[in-house]
């Protein structure tokens, strides 16, 4: 298979076939590759393996490593260009509730690590690193300050896959003269960690210039919209990709477009359905060993 010179973006998605009877298998999941500029579709890849649920994520793109998982926590790396997949084995948490999922290369020691965090409703947090060369889970010890609540707006906490100890880090600190910002996601912006945050129909753009320098956020861009998006996520070229209802009273069915950060010049009638990731690909030779790997 040819490199690929140029970084893609790929979109993780369920095709919009009627749904299945209980009998038959759930929908086709697949994943298409576009140029990142302009999300003209390249090509569709079929995931060759199968989920045991309907709800289903792409939790990270690295190297040309893909990390899908579904909601029963069943969680797969998967490269595509050597037509390679591998299932993880269960997780050491037991029966985690309220997962978020991460993954990560380490470069310390070129490795994989899959970062689970687990939490009950009695805030009980519990996490667990999975490792790639050791193709095995353990329990990690949650190393911040007292007081620490995922869920809360006011900070994010973030992973040193090398160190494995978490931090806060604080949200931009918006002028008295501005109003409140509704967080919307994190991302990343040609490198560097990228903070969406909503007021109103206005969309604005931070950007932290050194990491871990709270001070260092920076606003780039305001983004205008004439309404609230349902599904927004920012490319590693600067541009907003949204969903938005065209009938605000439906329930189903979003529009998708393209919004260049600098211009406000809008791309409509993406060749996309209905996504729940998108993350930037580039073609590579990782290699996937040990057991449960599949070839296809």
């Amino acid at each position: 298979m040819a490199s690929w010179k140029a970084r893609r973006v790929i979109s993780f998605s369920t095709s919009m076939s009627s749904p299945s009877p209980p009998s038959l298998p759930p929908k086709t999941s697949i994943c298409t590759v576009a140029y990142g500029h302009t999300f003209d579709k390249i090509s569709e890849i079929e995931i060759p393996f199968d989920f045991s649920s309907n709800c289903t994520q792409m939790v990270g793109s690295c190297n040309g490593l893909l990390c899908l998982a579904d909601s029963n926590n069943v969680i797969y790396l998967w490269n595509p260009s050597i037509r390679k997949f591998k299932k993880l084995p269960r997780t050491c948490l037991g029966n985690p509730n309220n997962v978020t999922l991460g993954f990560a290369y380490c470069s310390e020691n070129n490795d994989y690590k899959v970062v689970m965090t687990s939490h009950s409703f009695l805030s009980t947090y519990e996490i667990g690193i999975y490792t790639l060369s050791s193709d095995s889970w353990r329990r990690v010890e949650i190393s911040v300050t007292t007081n620490v609540t995922f869920c809360k707006d006011e900070d994010i906490m973030a992973f040193d896959v090398n160190s494995e100890k978490f931090r806060k880090l604080a949200l931009p600190d918006v002028s008295i003269y501005e109003p409140p910002l509704q967080k919307i996601c994190l991302a990343s912006f040609r490198g560097k960690l990228a903070f969406i945050g909503r007021s109103g129909f206005q969309y604005s753009i931070w950007v932290m210039r050194d990491y871990g320098m709270v001070e260092s956020w920076n606003k780039l861009f305001v983004v205008p919209f004439e309404r609230v998006a349902c599904w927004i996520c920012l490319t590693d070229y600067g541009s907003l990709m949204v969903g938005y209802k065209n009938d605000p009273l439906e329930r189903q069915g979003l529009t998708y477009a393209l919004i260049d950060t600098e211009t406000l010049e809008e791309k409509k009638d993406l060749d996309i359905q209905h996504p729940s990731y998108v993350a930037t690909f580039m073609e590579s030779l990782v290699l996937l060993d040990g057991t449960n790997v599949e070839s296809y």
